[in-house]
């Protein structure tokens, strides 16, 4: 159970960073933004806090079907949070991109 917790981890890391990245790349790219940004980059952060601490207290968990599910669930639930991070940054892309 401990290798599917470390490679949910891995996927939350890599998925947070994309996202993280791409942030940084639009703000550099557009400072109009950068409130906005900050406060995305803050909310990423947070929700990545959020997943590790969730992420530690399954190996916790004694209980290997909870944790199957709990881990499903957190994989699905990483998922839709990077779509809406991706989402926004895609809108002020285009929103930028058209001011120009």
């Amino acid at each position: 159970m401990l290798e599917k917790i470390q490679l949910v981890r891995n996927a939350v890391d890599d998925i947070m960073n994309d996202v993280m990245e791409k942030a940084f790349h639009h703000l550099v790219n557009y400072p109009q933004d950068s409130d906005y940004l900050n406060k995305m980059i803050k909310d990423i952060r947070s929700d990545n806090e959020s997943f590790v601490h969730k992420l530690h207290s399954l190996k916790r968990s004694k209980d290997e079907m909870s944790t199957k599910e709990e881990l499903s669930m957190l994989t699905k639930l990483l998922k839709n949070i990077s779509l809406v991070y991706l989402s926004e940054l895609q809108k002020l892309k285009e929103k930028d991109s058209n001011k120009t």
